[in-house]
């Protein structure tokens, strides 16, 4: 009696095979983590020349941004007028896009905020700036894939 191999090996190899050239073809995990979905600040400091740090999220600011595949990104900054130095809170769009290599990431945006400015690391379902420099202030903000 011969024993034939299983018919699902078979698929079990076309399975594995698509899988390994879809990873080495793809993105890589970082960016995939972070590209497409809904993106909130979970971690957002600022800290200013002869002022104290503001931890903005306490203050009730945020920092959202929706990133689709394509890297076209919407959102909104908010920043309360406690922390902004304003009558009103400071608010803008996140409209414009996201380039990307396998480690850093860059806003480009129609709004002219410090986002922008900052070159972002990219991490495990993250995006992180930590003490970087825009304008007058330095920012540590991490930005988690929800």
């Amino acid at each position: 009696m011969r024993l034939s191999p299983p018919r699902c090996s078979a698929r079990f190899a076309i399975v594995t095979t698509a899988l390994l050239s879809t990873v080495a073809c793809g993105d890589t995990p970082s960016e995939v983590a972070f590209r497409d979905g809904t993106n909130s600040a979970t971690t957002f400091r600022i800290t200013r020349p002869g002022l104290s740090d503001a931890d903005v999220r306490a203050a009730g600011g945020s920092l959202l941004s929706v990133i689709e595949k394509d890297n076209r990104v919407t959102g909104a900054l908010r920043i309360p007028a406690s922390i902004a130095g304003t009558a009103t809170d400071f608010v803008e769009q996140m409209n414009g896009t996201v380039e990307n290599t396998t480690t850093q990431a860059k806003f480009n945006q129609t709004a002219d905020t410090f986002v922008r400015d900052l070159v972002w690391q990219i991490g495990d379902r993250q995006l992180s700036v930590t003490n970087q420099t825009a304008g007058a202030a330095q920012f540590t903000i991490v930005i988690s894939r929800q």
